[in-house]
């Protein structure tokens, strides 16, 4: 018998199959299935391929799926079968269900492929592969930045009668010789392997961001969750969970108009969603959430791919102590002496400048934009406005020095970079790269660079004026609508590496919020 291959999910306890099934399929009758379990098909037929519309010839395909439940040891487990995942509703299922059995029994120095996601309101997602197996140190995986998603390696000697090699991430994927009269036995390993901690052992990395798997604690962060939504939060982001191909997107919708006219946007942002929500009078709940969906076209209205809302939301979060991430639909706790050490870091270069100098605050009535804000800011403090005039450099795009250059005494000099905190991790990723790219520029004396800066200051000033390079900090101020302004933790981790990085190129940096004013009824 040829092997056959197998994508296989764990049900939620107390879950049934009738509970899973997104709608009423086919029952078929089988010799060839474990006692008690059940097998459903789905026989789907296109008589025309976009393909062959496009040729103007006539084709079609055919095709069909299914999912076989089988119970064990009173769980249900979902062996889905070209496809037969589109009948279920994944949140039923377990998240974590196929990585900690693949992390249990993959042999560490064997991984293939890996899938993670460094998660932000961007959602930055990445696959490594290799041409020989490695361990994930080999893939580059960081597990203090970055969330394992998907793992492919050889497994170990003592597993691999379940299979000799594994792809697993919320479901496990493997190729057996075993036929459905004899699963049993198999799934009855995946499930004792589930329930082993060998991985934290094996695989230590992938442990300092953990899953949350008590029900109690992640009911507890769903309402925090539902509560930012709710208020508007501008802590809150909206992603596409997965690795797509954007050249067949063209359009998206939150699914809350089944019929008639729906609004589509260009882009993916909570805003809209916001806006959305408002405009059809939704009672947002957690299992509206997770009902709902973020739906993608291709540029003729075409369905293209949908997430549940709730797998696409990105939000941090503090309870009794501990700080939470959630997103791809799972709530994570960080390791606490990890997010300590953080702020730590971070809160000790939270400082202001010297006076005279003052930070004004963002009032949204004067500045329509970053701007405005950067202009009265340098003409308040005597300052050199340099937004937005960038100096040519080879081998980089134009750069700009920063957005105001503060001389304060003599030969002390504080470059001034200023970004919106709405503007998301993205924002603040170019915010701090601006920041320590022109302090490399200064520091190596790039010619062209300080030729530039140089003419600048020439130009504004009508002085020939040399930066000293004995006394250079770099200042990074956030404009925030928060009334108490947090940063999310990926760009708390973002923003301690580019302190050092400035630190370690023999300049001060400081960063700090700018408080922010706004009129009723105002938008940004």
């Amino acid at each position: 018998m040829a092997n056959q291959k197998i994508s296989i999910r764990l049900l939620k306890e107390n879950v049934k199959p009738s509970d899973v099934l997104k709608k009423q399929y086919s029952l078929a009758a089988s010799s060839k299935t474990p006692s008690g379990s059940e097998l459903y098909t789905e026989n789907f037929q296109n008589n025309k391929t976009d393909w062959a519309e496009y040729l103007g010839i006539q084709a079609s395909t055919k095709g069909a799926r299914a999912v076989l439940f089988v119970p064990i040891k009173k769980r249900w487990f979902a062996l889905c079968f070209s496809g037969g995942h589109h009948m279920l509703d994944l949140n039923q299922c377990l998240d974590d269900f196929g990585l900690v059995v693949a992390l249990n029994c993959l042999d560490p120095n064997e991984i293939k492929s890996s899938d993670v996601f460094m998660p932000s309101d961007h959602s930055k997602q990445k696959r490594t592969q290799t041409t020989r197996e490695t361990n994930l140190e080999g893939h580059d995986f960081d597990g203090y930045t970055n969330i394992l998603k998907n793992i492919t390696g050889r497994s170990k000697k003592e597993y691999q009668h379940i299979s000799k090699s594994i792809t697993a991430s919320s479901s496990i994927s493997i190729s057996t010789d075993k036929t459905p009269n004899e699963i049993d036995k198999l799934l009855e390993d995946l499930l004792s392997l589930y329930g082993k901690d060998d991985y934290k052992k094996n695989f230590p990395e992938t442990t300092y961001i953990k899953a949350v798997k008590q029900k109690n604690i992640t009911d507890k962060l769903d309402l925090l969750l539902l509560d930012a939504i709710k208020t508007k939060s501008d802590n809150i982001y909206l992603i596409i969970p997965e690795l797509v191909n954007f050249f067949d997107i063209a359009k998206y919708d939150y699914s809350f108009k089944r019929k008639g006219s729906r609004n589509q946007y260009d882009t993916v942002s909570i805003d809209d969603l916001y806006a959305e929500i408002d405009e059809q009078k939704i009672t947002m709940s957690v299992e509206e959430l997770k009902k709902r969906e973020l739906c993608l076209y291709d540029e003729n209205d075409k369905a293209v791919d949908s997430y549940p809302l709730y797998s696409s939301l990105v939000f941090d979060c503090e309870s009794d102590g501990n700080t939470y991430h959630f997103s791809h639909g799972k709530w994570f706790n960080v390791d606490k002496s990890f997010a300590d050490d953080l702020n730590k870091a971070i809160e000790g270069h939270k400082k202001t400048l010297p006076s005279p100098f003052q930070i004004l605050e963002y009032d949204v009535s004067k500045h329509k934009n970053e701007n405005g804000y950067n202009k009265d800011l340098a003409e308040k403090n005597t300052a050199l406005l340099l937004d937005a005039k960038n100096i040519p450099i080879s081998g980089y795009d134009k750069i700009e020095a920063c957005d105001v250059l503060y001389k304060h005494e003599q030969d002390k000099n504080y470059f001034i970079h200023v970004k919106h905190k709405h503007s998301g991790s993205q924002g603040m990723a170019h915010l701090f790269a601006q920041g320590d790219t022109s302090l490399t520029l200064l520091r190596n004396q790039e010619p062209k660079f300080v030729e530039g800066l140089a003419k600048l200051i020439e130009q504004d000033t009508g002085e020939v004026i040399k930066i000293n390079q004995s006394d250079v900090t770099v200042v990074f101020l956030i404009i925030s609508k928060q009334a108490v302004p947090t940063l999310p933790l990926f760009t708390k981790i973002a923003l301690s590496r580019i302190l050092q990085s400035i630190r370690s190129k023999n300049a001060s940096p400081i960063w700090g919020f700018v408080e922010f004013k706004k009129d009723e009824g105002t938008q940004i």
